[in-house]
């Protein structure tokens, strides 16, 4: 990502992604998930527990990288719609 798109992104995910929070979809995943993690730990080792922050790391890149993608595919689509509106 170039500089530009970067502040764009950072911008977007700051100040326009507030209504995520109110979701009740999203806050229902987010807890599941948080129980999910908290029951599987109960059952692991240190050796576990470490290999799951290692996992669940590697997860969070992915995701971040995904976001990324989907901004800048968002963001060349504006692009495209907006040259269709502008003569």
């Amino acid at each position: 990502m170039t500089d530009l798109m970067l502040a764009l992104y950072e911008f977007a995910a700051s100040r326009r992604m507030g209504y995520l929070m109110e979701d009740p979809e999203y806050a229902d995943f987010s807890r599941c998930a948080k129980l999910q993690e908290q029951k599987l730990r109960a059952h692991l080792d240190d050796v576990g527990k470490q290999n799951l922050d290692n996992l669940l790391q590697e997860l969070q890149g992915e995701h971040s990288v995904e976001q990324e993608a989907m901004f800048q595919a968002a963001l060349s689509l504006s692009r495209e719609l907006n040259a269709l509106v502008r003569p």
